[in-house]
Parts: C-alpha cells; sequence; structure tokens
C-alpha cells in the first residue's frame, strides 16, 4: 500500500464522516497493540496544531497502552471500505 501524506483540514469533514459511522484506533507499544473502533472523536486545533480527541473507558485494554504510550493513529476510511473490519474490531 502507498502512503500519502494528508492536509487534516482539507479532509475535515470526510473525516468527521468516516469516524460517525466507525473508523479504527490503533496503538502500540514494545510488546502490545491493539485497534478499537470508535464512532466518536473531536477534531480541531491546540497551539496551532491539529489534535484529535478520543474518550476511552478505564478498562479498555487499548486505554492500558495509551497511558504507556501516549500515542494512537485514527484509520479513517476516505474511500469505500470493508465493513467487516470495523465489524471484526467493535462495531
Amino acid at each position: 500500500m502507498k502512503r500519502k501524506k494528508v492536509e487534516v483540514f482539507e479532509y475535515a469533514s470526510r473525516i468527521l464522516n468516516a469516524v460517525r459511522e466507525g473508523t479504527l484506533v490503533s496503538t502500540k507499544d514494545i510488546n502490545r497493540y491493539n485497534t478499537m473502533t470508535i464512532q466518536y472523536g473531536f477534531l480541531g486545533m491546540e497551539w496551532g496544531k491539529p489534535i484529535f480527541i478520543l474518550y476511552l473507558r478505564e478498562h479498555r485494554h487499548t486505554n492500558e497502552i495509551l497511558k504507556r504510550t501516549g500515542e494512537f493513529t485514527v484509520n479513517a476510511a476516505l474511500g469505500e471500505y470493508d465493513r467487516k473490519i470495523t465489524g471484526y474490531c467493535g462495531i
């Protein structure tokens, strides 16, 4: 798969629509990784940089990893995608 740098706010409405439909959040530390489906989030600016805020329940495996790393990736499909993917991860 070819990677492409995305200017976030050029795609803001498409990203937020993808989140509403169900998109993936992934995180990884040295020993473990986790991907989960979300249908919520906030896209905005803070100190001139784009941010995405999500809220996780304390008991989520993803939350444990995020507490250690502080990093995650939002994987929003900008085109057609197979709904089985989000189904497998939790919707």
